[in-house]
């Protein structure tokens, strides 16, 4: 199936020796996140992790095959996920997928009461390791199943979510996958909002600046634009929120199973992305692109630019000797530099390569010498550019000058508000004027003449002021 992909790059981990069948587990990544891979570690046929850098946020997958009835081979990938997720909880966002062959909720996740399939003991680690399974959490009451044999149906293939990255996960959901792949495994799927993340923490959004911004022209919305934004909102909430939820009538037992409790910032964060979301698809907008200071990159002089391409037409004519179809194209390109140079540089004949190139390999060092020139000509004139804006500063800008020599910050602080306490009450000052005042006032306070009432100390004391 993964060759008829062409838009994903498949990694699978090797194969057991000893089964017939085939055995091992393989990851899909699109092409587009392909670049962003820093490297791909195989444990064995049961676990694989993928590390993914993103900007400011860095994504660990884990996939992983739990053995149903191999208790040592379980216990042994169990204990290898955790090791790999205690060593990086705290700088990854982590994601663990697979199927574990066991299931979190025995009232949920199973048709019927006839299998006894245990409870994972790496869920229970996982919910203290604060980590999330997507499906249950953004569906509470919802029974959907991937995998069944005839008779009965388990949920045995799960995706949880750090705690962080599922408060942007958007939508979790189960889709039929037999007729596909011939597999009698649905495929689970979460969707996560990752361009709005703060994957690793707030810090990971200091630094960022774009490009351009929005601006919305709201006092320009019609009538029609609004109703169009309203369909649009309620449309995408619809969508994206638990259905339980947009019912008119709550019963209390909504909220008195554990396992169907939702977080309510991750519920914020799909109805902030769906206001966004219809807002941009509905109301008139303007996109502005910030200015930038451009760096002015010193502009390539006539000359090395004819030495550059005179040196590749010597390198051409060396490396094709015999070449009777390039001959006119190497003259127009002759004629064009000594149109450039007013060099009087020959038209190659064939006959007399090697008499060619041993000429032009002279015009070429004349050249070169005319831009070391030229180079130094220049260097010269921006020394003197500078010695005389420097000259300048001795007159008019002497502060500047020597905070330039003595490498000293500049610091500046902007007094623009106080605040005052006057009969145990505060009250702050944002009036320029008032606030000048009141500055004024204090620092006159602070360093005004003082009565230090010599007549009430001692004789020791006295001497001493």
């Amino acid at each position: 199936m993964a060759k008829d992909l062409g838009n994903f790059r498949s990694f699978w981990s090797s194969a057991s020796p000893d089964k017939l069948k085939g055995s091992g587990v393989g990851l899909l990544i699109h092409r587009n996140i392909e670049q962003h891979i820093g490297k791909i570690e195989r444990f064995n046929e049961y676990l694989m992790c993928a590390y993914i850098f993103f900007k400011k946020c860095k994504l660990l997958i884990i996939v992983a095959y739990i053995p149903p009835s191999d208790e040592t081979c379980a216990t042994m990938v169990i204990g290898k996920i955790q090791e790999i997720v205690n060593k990086n909880e705290k700088t990854w966002q982590i994601v663990i997928m697979g199927d574990f062959n066991r299931i979190p909720n025995k009232l949920l996740d199973k048709s019927s009461q006839t299998t006894n399939l245990k409870r994972c003991s790496l869920f229970t680690w996982m919910e203290k390791k604060s980590f999330v399974d997507a499906f249950r959490r953004l569906n509470p009451r919802v029974r959907k199943y991937t995998w069944s044999n005839g008779h009965t149906s388990t949920r045995i293939d799960q995706i949880w979510l750090s705690e962080n990255l599922m408060s942007k996960a958007l939508k979790a959901d189960i889709i039929e996958m037999g007729t596909v792949t011939g597999s009698d495994h649905e495929l689970p799927i979460v969707e996560i909002l990752l361009d709005r993340s703060n994957c690793a923490d707030s810090k990971c959004r200091a630094g960022q600046t774009s490009s351009s911004r929005m601006v919305w022209k709201l006092d320009k919305a019609t009538k029609e634009n609004w109703d169009n934004y309203r369909m649009a909102l309620w449309n995408k909430i619809k969508k994206n929120l638990p259905q339980w939820l947009l019912k008119d009538e709550q019963t209390e037992e909504s909220y008195q199973v554990p396992e169907q409790r939702v977080c309510i910032d991750q519920l914020w964060d799909i109805i902030e992305a769906a206001i966004w979301k219809a807002a941009i698809e509905t109301l008139p907008k303007k996109k502005i692109q910030n200015k930038k200071k451009s760096v002015k990159k010193d502009k390539e002089s006539s000359t090395k630019k004819v030495a550059k391409e005179f040196g590749r037409l010597i390198k051409s004519v060396a490396n094709n000797k015999n070449a009777h179809h390039m001959i006119s194209s190497w003259n127009n390109k002759i004629k064009s530099i000594n149109s450039s140079a007013g060099t009087g540089i020959p038209n190659i004949n064939l006959e007399h390569v090697d008499i060619w190139l041993n000429s032009a390999f002279l015009w070429w060092k004349a050249i070169e010498g005319k831009l070391i020139s030229e180079e130094k000509l220049h260097r010269e004139k921006e020394i003197k550019k500078y010695v005389q804006k420097r000259c300048e500063m001795i007159v008019d800008e002497q502060k500047k000058m020597l905070r330039s020599l003595l490498e000293r910050p500049f610091n500046k602080v902007v007094l623009d508000r106080i605040l005052i306490k006057e009969n145990d009450e505060y009250e702050l000052i944002s009036e320029p004027n008032e606030v000048l005042s009141k500055t004024n006032k204090h620092f006159k306070e602070q360093f005004r003449r003082r009565n230090p009432q010599l007549d009430l100390l001692n004789e020791e004391w006295r001497s001493i002021y």
